[in-house]
């Protein structure tokens, strides 16, 4: 995933001090408030990055998926393999029919291939 430079200088300022504000990030970055507010919501959106909200302030985080994508990337593909093996467990218990299996387990791939195109 390719990142602009002002996410990747986000994402360098929240490793260093996690659950800065907007306004906080806007200030080291030297950049205006909606700039900075605008490149969090797209990490966001890449969840890259998670926000707690206390009152009407936004806190910032750099999420899991930002220090390890390949970790989340392997995580998810784990996810889906564990899976596959209930499914087939279900179709060779005959709690599924063949037809059913096969378009799951296509279903399973598509969103394999998706995650890994998106990394």
């Amino acid at each position: 995933m390719e990142l602009s430079d002002p996410e990747k200088k986000i994402l360098e300022t929240l490793r260093l001090e996690p659950g800065l504000n907007t306004s906080q990030i806007a200030e080291r970055l030297r950049s205006s408030r909606q700039t900075t507010g605008k490149y969090l919501e797209l990490l966001e959106l890449k969840n890259l990055v998670t926000r707690r909200e206390t009152g009407p302030v936004k806190l910032w985080f750099e999420s899991k998926e930002s220090g390890g994508q390949l970790d989340g990337l392997l995580d998810y593909v784990n996810d889906e393999i564990k899976n596959w093996l209930l499914l087939r467990d279900a179709f060779l218990r005959h709690d599924i029919d063949e037809k059913e299996y096969l378009h799951k387990m296509e279903e399973h791939m598509r969103r394999i291939r998706e995650a890994f195109d998106a990394k």
